[in-house]
């Protein structure tokens, strides 16, 4: 990230470096075990302080990706975080089934008083229950899923719903009675709370799934967004 670049985010620079340092960890450019450059090095090559570039090196420590080696150095992980390939392709069903029964952690419910977003002219359920929770995929944070369900379906089995993620358990109990009627992904800016749940840089990008789920009846009984970290996410086009 250049000067200006920088001076948009509005980052403290130790994040942007940090942020720099991922990616090319990321990349592959350093492996496993690789030893990285010394703070001193690191704070000349981003003309900083050695404070700043061990913040940076501190906070990489925290995500897991560094580790710091008394008399040694610093270096790439060995056990690295390994990270779960979700496919956004247009069947639903498959993207569901590839979440599958991770643990799942609650997170706050913002009060924004904001609806379930539904298609115009939808039938809607009379009340909706809103849950928003931490996914988990090979022990790490694989999602964060925002949604609505209608408040029948969960008084109906709040324990599961509480203890699994909300699709999969629609899936086991309704799934023949699923259809989709709307289904987009975005990808966008992660908040400060997705970002920090996902265990990932302030201001990375997330591919944010979209689906709103109806029975047969025709009563939108889901409305939720998905959002993963971009890098975790692959694109799957039917042609």
């Amino acid at each position: 990230m250049g000067v200006a670049a920088e001076k948009r985010s509005g980052l403290p620079r130790y994040l942007v470096i940090a942020n720099e340092l991922r990616s090319r960890i990321l990349r592959g450019d350093w492996e496993k075990g690789d030893r990285v450059p010394t703070n001193k090095e690191l704070a000349l090559q981003f003309s900083v302080t050695a404070v700043t570039a061990r913040e940076a090196v501190k906070y990489l420590e925290s995500r897991g990706l560094l580790e710091c080696r008394r008399g040694s150095g610093t270096f790439v992980a060995e056990n690295l975080p390994r990270i779960q390939s979700i496919p956004l392709s247009s069947d639903f069903r498959a993207v569901i089934a590839e979440i599958g029964e991770g643990a799942i952690e609650p997170l706050p419910v913002p009060d924004d008083d904001i609806a379930p977003w539904l298609p115009e002219q939808s039938l809607r359920a009379e009340k909706y229950v809103r849950l928003v929770r931490l996914a988990f995929g090979n022990d790490r944070p694989l999602m964060v899923a925002d949604v609505w369900l209608d408040a029948r379906l969960y008084e109906l089995s709040p324990d599961e719903y509480e203890s699994r993620p909300v699709l999969s358990t629609l899936m086991r109990e309704y799934g023949d009675d699923l259809q989709r009627s709307n289904y987009s992904v975005t990808i966008e800016p992660a908040s400060e709370i997705v970002a920090d749940a996902l265990r990932l840089m302030p201001w990375s990008l997330v591919a944010c799934m979209h689906l709103t789920l109806r029975n047969l009846k025709g009563i939108h009984i889901y409305s939720g967004t998905l959002r993963f970290a971009a890098e975790a996410v692959r694109l799957e086009i039917d042609i």
